[in-house]
């Protein structure tokens, strides 16, 4: 039997009423989030549950809300005694991955999202800067062409072959999509108020690594894949390290899929809203059993099927 693996989503997969199915269905769900609202002393929940989107796709919002549904959707599939064998996070799920490999506990991984998360928006004011996904079978086309606009436009996610994500400069960024536009590359802006994994975001580095020299650090209890450059890593000076640099460099996460593959892995589980991740994996490895958490639907039919495995 092969390996699995936990992947936690990341930013843009937010909706709203995203974690409700779970907090009215399973009580250690109600407990986390019941702990988001008391340690960011805001309600998470109602964001959650009720939004408005304007609210919700608001990065100092949108980053504790999806932490806290997808480990939620973590802490429920646990409770069937299921242990994965490795974990990664998809950009600020990252810190999902953190908190459930025992790195760190949930409620720091809280408080270095809400240090993180107001660093970002700081550094980058909101219509500033910008996020587009490209799907085509030839997205590697579009960073030759990100090379030719002037402005700053950055690679800022290596998810799949044919799906790549680019950050940078609002108007360069335009102008980018309008030469995508006439290329016949089919590209759509991300819902997110800032442009991560660029260099438009070095100075919120410094507060990110002040924070993370505040709480405990463990090493990860799995294979811990890093969206730095795709590798496990167990040295906690590293991943605090890594973690920091992630704001500005592109996360590489094709190669982490590729890296789990390598290593025996032929189940993944997405936990969290939608199945973003999924995507990716199936894309790279199609034969790859593909499972999901978001709501309590999603965990019974999770649940039984790794209980079958």
């Amino acid at each position: 039997m092969g390996k699995l693996a936990f992947l936690f989503t990341g930013q843009s997969s937010q909706y709203v009423g995203m974690g409700r199915s779970l907090y009215e269905g399973a009580a250690v769900c109600r407990e986390i989030f019941d702990c988001a609202d008391r340690i960011l002393q805001r309600s998470v929940r109602d964001i959650c549950f009720q939004g408005p989107e304007e609210a919700l796709n608001r990065t100092e919002n949108t980053q504790p809300c999806i932490l806290t549904t997808e480990y939620a959707a973590y802490a429920a599939l646990s409770e069937y005694g299921i242990r994965p064998d490795a974990m990664a996070g998809f950009s600020l799920g990252e810190y999902g991955a953190l908190a459930a490999a025992s790195v760190l506990s949930f409620e720091d991984a809280l408080r270095i999202i809400k240090v993180r998360s107001k660093a970002m928006q700081e550094a980058v004011p909101v219509g500033k800067g910008a996020m587009v996904a490209v799907m085509a079978p030839d997205a590697g086309r579009a960073v030759a062409i990100s090379k030719e606009v002037e402005g700053y436009v950055a690679l800022s996610n290596c998810n799949a072959p044919s799906r790549l994500i680019f950050a940078g400069e609002m108007e360069a960024m335009k102008v980018f999509q309008e030469r995508l536009k006439q290329e016949g590359m089919k590209n759509t802006v991300i819902p997110v108020s800032i442009p991560s994994h660029c260099a438009m975001m070095e100075p919120a580095q410094k507060a990110l690594d002040d924070v993370f020299s505040s709480v405990k650090l463990s090493a990860p209890n799995v294979d811990f894949y890093m969206n730095t450059d795709g590798e496990k890593e167990h040295d906690v000076r590293r991943i605090q390290e890594k973690m920091v640099l992630q704001l500005c460099v592109a996360v590489q996460c094709e190669r982490i899929i590729r890296n789990m593959l390598h290593d025996g892995v032929d189940t993944f589980v997405e936990l969290g809203p939608k199945t973003m991740y999924s995507k990716f994996v199936w894309e790279i490895a199609p034969q790859a059993v593909l499972l999901h958490v978001e709501d309590m639907d999603s965990l019974r039919e999770t649940a039984a099927a790794l209980k079958a495995r």
